[in-house]
C-alpha cells in the first residue's frame, strides 16, 4: 500500500468518533474494496476521487448504523474516559499526602535531633531561623 492510500485510511480512521467492533469490520472490507479496486501506485487525490471525501465515508457508514448502537458506544467511552479520570485523580492525590506526610515526618524527626532550634513552615518549606533562647 503507498503512503496515499495509507493517508487516506488514516483519515477516516481518526474521523470516527468511536471505533468498536462494527467500525472495526466496516474498515476492512473498505481497506480490502481500496485495495482490490486501486492500483498500487494511487494517490490520496485518487482515493478521494474515486470513494469520496473521508468524512463522506464516515457520515453514510453512520446513517446506516443504529442511533441506539452509536448512543451506547459513545456511553461506553464516557464510562472508561471518567474511570481513568477518577483513577489518575485518586493516584495524584494518593501520592500528595503521602508526600506530605513524609515531609512532616522528616520535620518532626529533625526537630528531635535538635531540640534547640525551631522552624517556622510556610508553604510546604521549612525555614531555619536560629536556635531557641
Amino acid at each position: 500500500m503507498t503512503y496515499g492510500r495509507k493517508d487516506y485510511i488514516k483519515n477516516i480512521k481518526k474521523i470516527f468518533p468511536v471505533y468498536g467492533k462494527k467500525e472495526k469490520q466496516f474498515l476492512r472490507k473498505l481497506i480490502e474494496t481500496i485495495n482490490n479496486e486501486m492500483d498500487e501506485a494511487a494517490s490520496y487525490y485518487e482515493c478521494r476521487d474515486r470513494f469520496g471525501e473521508p468524512q463522506e465515508i464516515v457520515a453514510n457508514y453512520y446513517e446506516s448504523i443504529s442511533f441506539d448502537y452509536i448512543k451506547q458506544q459513545i456511553h461506553k467511552r464516557n464510562i472508561i474516559r471518567n474511570g481513568l479520570i477518577g483513577i489518575i485523580s485518586v493516584a495524584v492525590i494518593s501520592f500528595t499526602a503521602w508526600r506530605a506526610y513524609d515531609y512532616m515526618e522528616f520535620v518532626k524527626n529533625y526537630q528531635s535531633v535538635c531540640p534547640d532550634c525551631y522552624f517556622e513552615i510556610e508553604m510546604g518549606e521549612s525555614v531555619f531561623l536560629g536556635e531557641k533562647k
